[in-house]
């Protein structure tokens, strides 16, 4: 089977977002009867930001650059790169029109290679899912739709009577419409009366795995926390709850793991609230600088405001390490009594509670049985063998 995936997010170049949907396109290539083919325009490379003058012109300068490419990156993987120019979709649907026709030319050319395309993967409704519904009606071959985004949807799609119509629309006509979180599909529900499939992204446990180094016995309990430094991720609350641990003697070392514009701020922050000495700031990390971490803490912490799932709490259960999560949307199906606790987002105090109860508890948690729990529920074959059943069902039109 033949499957076209379109993904709204997806590395290009030094850019690796969407990095997870690159590594279920791996994991799907290696079931023996998929084909897996890749249009990658470069979504997060390639944006024109408007309000962001300044940057427009080294955006087109990377643009004018950059060329077309075939990437074979398995027997059963291959990633097209054409570059594409985009922008806010209320100026001429963000260009998105022409990319759908560029799309065809290259789809003709993957189809004398590898035959005909069976099934659209889109991931994300806007732009993919929008591209999907444009060449299905032009190739008669069935898409779905992976939606990830959290909020859903974003600000750029609301409306004061619900969601654009490029949005319903795309929606309306997929074959098939998959949630990565049981909350995900529950909003998608709320805009339009259709069903939606809960199935959650994957995580590479070949990769991201304990270690069976045991290294020299710590003088603080580490604490792990890998996030963006954006206010939807919740490290203002985090600082806030270190303070108060802190005014409780409570022992410990926080490592934060990531870079962006706003780090600066969350680093004076802490040293507003006088908890400097207790934080490490890691910086960027790739996923090879991150498993170390990962394996080396004693427990992770997810501190976000809203997740439509989180690939940071699924690293951590498959590197056997429980978790501290707030309760903010896609956590709620990933955390059990046996790998971690939830909490009230949005909340220092109750962050902290839940921190300090894992402080005094970690020590009973059986990273045997996290690291199973997470092989059975969202191991890449637990999730591929699902989706691989989605993509014949929709094939045989046995879904309604």
């Amino acid at each position: 089977m033949h499957i076209l995936l379109l993904p709204s997010w997806y590395p290009f170049q030094n850019n690796n977002a969407g990095l997870f949907i690159a590594e279920q396109a791996k994991a799907l290539s290696c079931c023996p009867d998929l084909r897996i083919s890749i249009i990658n325009w470069g979504p997060n490379e390639f944006v024109l930001k408007l309000r962001k003058l300044s940057q427009i012109y080294n955006t087109i300068q990377r643009y004018r650059s950059s060329k077309s490419e075939i990437l074979h990156l398995n027997n059963n993987l291959t990633e097209y790169r054409i570059p594409h120019l985009t922008w806010t979709s209320h100026i001429g649907k963000g260009n998105y029109p022409s990319l759908a026709h560029k799309m065809l030319k290259q789809i003709e050319l993957i189809e004398k290679e590898f035959g005909k395309i069976d099934i659209i993967h889109a991931h994300q409704t806007f732009p993919a899912g929008f591209i999907a519904y444009n060449l299905s009606r032009y190739l008669s071959v069935p898409y779905i739709i992976t939606e990830h985004s959290c909020p859903f949807p974003f600000r750029e799609f609301k409306t004061p009577f619900g969601i654009r119509k490029m949005m319903l629309t795309s929606l309306a006509n997929a074959a098939a419409v998959i949630a990565v979180s049981n909350w995900l599909a529950g909003l998608i529900k709320s805009y339009i009366d259709i069903p939606v499939i809960v199935l959650p992204n994957s995580v590479d446990t070949d990769f991201f795995k304990p270690s069976s180094y045991v290294g020299a016995e710590k003088s603080s309990p580490i604490i792990f926390s890998m996030t963006q430094p954006i206010k939807r991720k919740g490290i203002d609350i985090l600082i806030q709850a270190v303070k108060l641990l802190k005014s409780k003697d409570c022992n410990f070392v926080l490592k934060i793991g990531g870079d962006g514009n706003k780090l600066s701020y969350y680093k004076h922050l802490a040293e507003k609230y006088e908890v400097k000495d207790r934080l490490e700031w890691l910086g960027y990390l790739n996923r090879e600088k991150a498993l170390p971490e990962y394996q080396n803490c004693d427990f992770v912490v997810m501190p976000s405001r809203l997740e439509s799932l989180s690939m940071v709490i699924l690293e951590a259960l498959a590197c056997g390490k429980p978790v501290v999560a707030t309760a903010c949307g896609g956590p709620q199906d990933l955390i059990n009594s046996a790998n971690g606790i939830l909490v009230e987002p949005d909340n220092p105090s109750a962050l902290a509670e839940g921190i300090e109860f894992m402080l005094k508890n970690y020590n009973s948690y059986q990273a045997e049985k996290i690291r199973e729990d997470c092989l059975n529920r969202f191991s890449d074959a637990a999730v591929t063998a699902k989706l691989e059943q989605i993509y014949n069902q929709v094939k045989n039109r046995q879904i309604s």
